[in-house]
């Protein structure tokens, strides 16, 4: 009778094992298919990339593009809210940016927590830099030549959102500039 008992329990637990797997696969499966015109994050919209950065309103006004300084196969693009006169040779200061890195190559890059990520800051606090990473979503680059990128972007945080098209070009066309971390602070190298 115990070996009955047994089998049963060990039967009893790889059903709850296959039925927990499937169910994880499942999650997976749709958690993943954020791309293309849709997403089980947000919705692409055909407009200039708007949404929010924690609580206050973003809409795409000029982009930055340089050399990623961690990963020179990649680029790191950076969106303001405000005209920044495509500054190289300075530093500047934005209250909230939006930062992101893609392959130096045409196509999608998924977000996703623990990889590839874009990320919201808010810098509007003097000495303090508070940031969102997205949860969800993708960029599109559609267009790079020498002069900059053009693409669609998705993406959501926890406090924050973009939806929409972005261009960014380049400090001096063709030529790669590395970008130093910080809060929406661009630095020439």
């Amino acid at each position: 009778m115990k070996k009955i008992i047994s089998i049963q329990k060990i039967a009893f637990f790889l059903g709850l094992i296959a039925i927990t797997v499937a169910c994880e696969k499942e999650d997976d499966d749709s958690s993943s298919s954020n791309g293309g015109s849709s997403s089980s994050c947000l919705t692409y919209v055909d407009q200039d990339a708007t949404g929010d950065v924690m609580g206050n309103d973003f809409t795409f006004v000029e982009g930055i593009i340089k050399e990623d300084p961690f990963d020179s196969t990649k680029y790191r693009i950076t969106l303001y809210k405000d005209d920044v006169n495509n500054t190289c040779n300075s530093i500047v200061v934005e209250d909230y940016t939006i930062i992101f890195s893609v392959d130096k190559s045409t196509g999608k890059t998924e977000f996703e927590y623990g990889g590839t990520t874009l990320t919201f800051n808010d810098a509007s606090v003097t000495n303090t830099v508070s940031a969102d990473i997205s949860t969800c979503g993708y960029v599109d680059i559609k267009t790079l030549d020498n002069t900059g990128v053009s693409g669609e972007v998705v993406a959501k945080g926890t406090e924050s959102k973009i939806i929409g098209n972005f261009t960014a070009n380049f400090c001096t066309p063709g030529e790669i500039i590395s970008i130093g971390d910080g809060g929406g602070v661009l630095i020439a190298l």
